[in-house]
């Protein structure tokens, strides 16, 4: 009677721990998506904010835009995580990156950027007119 129990919970288990995960990466597919539309438009180019607890990209092309993380070992081999093909381990990332601060620090670089293109406009207008 113990096994049947045992195999009944570990399939109750195992059932609840995909439908976790499921919903884990569907909302860091979500926020890498919300991510990324705060820079379509932007020049196509690629974009850096790196962290101590990870490393993250935007790569601008087109007009479109991805958010990725990307990873450099200690012997220089680089791993991407695409959020179209977000993992368990790529979304617990995310979500401890998140919780320590990424999206006020991604929030506060493009403050710095607006500031910094409306000082400039300033100074070439003045110079226009």
């Amino acid at each position: 009677m113990r096994v049947i129990d045992d195999l009944k919970r570990l399939e109750r288990t195992g059932s609840e721990e995909s439908r976790a995960t499921e919903k884990l990466i569907n909302a860091a597919k979500a926020v890498t998506a919300h991510i990324a539309e705060q820079f379509v438009g932007f020049r196509d180019g690629t974009y850096h904010v790196s962290r101590s607890d990870a490393n993250y990209v935007i790569a601008v092309n087109n007009g479109g835009a991805i958010f990725s993380r990307i990873d450099v070992s200690h012997c220089g081999s680089v791993t991407w995580s695409d959020p179209r093909y977000i993992g368990r381990e790529a979304a617990l990332k995310l979500a401890s990156s998140i919780a320590s601060g990424l999206l006020t620090e991604i929030a506060d670089w493009l403050d710095e950027r607006k500031i910094e293109a409306k000082e400039a406009t300033a100074i070439l207008e003045e110079h226009v007119g």
